[in-house]
């Protein structure tokens, strides 16, 4: 079942190209914003660099991220924790960040009202880079990622050590990137469809229930 993007926006101070003059800009500001703010409140210096420093790393992390939030099948569609879903990433497909100056993708669970849920099963709020650079994640022999989102632990050995555990009820999937490169900020890459596997994992097969 194809998905589609309900959301994709630039969160608040967001680049508007790929422009490293315009991220520096961004955070300069709001460095600025953050000075005068301690001066207004008459603060002492370091209280002032503080709030200074405080403003710009906040900036900093807004105007490096995008966020997409992906929807099955329509606005009338949404996730629920009793079905099992899946995104493939093609071989060499992952969302594309800039590693050297820190950035990062996630796939990150949110219940239904977009908050970010205080636990999970096996740990995981999120899957993405992370989970990578510790060799968490099993690759199909073609190269390809499959990551699986439900409720119930997968049987499947390589999709329980890529499962996302969800909540029993509703939830929403975002995908963010940070420091993401052009091909993010301009739109030409494309993130794969969220697939509709079956409605809960039977107890005696590795596959989920139609």
């Amino acid at each position: 079942m194809k998905d589609a993007i309900i959301g994709k926006h630039h969160e608040a101070g967001a680049p508007l190209s790929g422009s490293s003059l315009l991220y520096l800009f961004v955070v300069f500001c709001a460095a600025v914003v953050g000075l005068m703010l301690g001066i207004s409140f008459q603060l002492n210096w370091t209280e002032c660099l503080v709030s200074t420093f405080t403003a710009a790393m906040l900036a900093f992390f807004l105007a490096f991220t995008i966020v997409e939030m992906r929807k099955i099948g329509g606005q009338d569609a949404s996730h629920e924790g009793r079905y099992t879903y899946t995104m493939t990433f093609a071989k060499d497909a992952l969302p594309p960040v800039d590693r050297p100056r820190g950035g990062f993708w996630s796939l990150t669970m949110c219940d239904k009202d977009f908050f970010m849920l205080p636990n999970s099963p096996n740990g995981r709020i999120n899957i993405g880079t992370m989970n990578l650079a510790a060799n968490e994640l099993k690759f199909a022999a073609d190269g390809s990622l499959t990551i699986t989102t439900s409720h119930d632990e997968p049987p499947d050995a390589v999709a329980r050590a890529n499962w996302r555990p969800a909540p029993e009820g509703q939830f929403a999937m975002i995908v963010r990137a940070h420091v993401p490169p052009d091909p993010i900020l301009k739109g030409s890459y494309n993130l794969p469809d969220v697939q509709h596997v079956g409605r809960a994992w039977s107890a005696s097969s590795s596959s989920p229930q139609r």
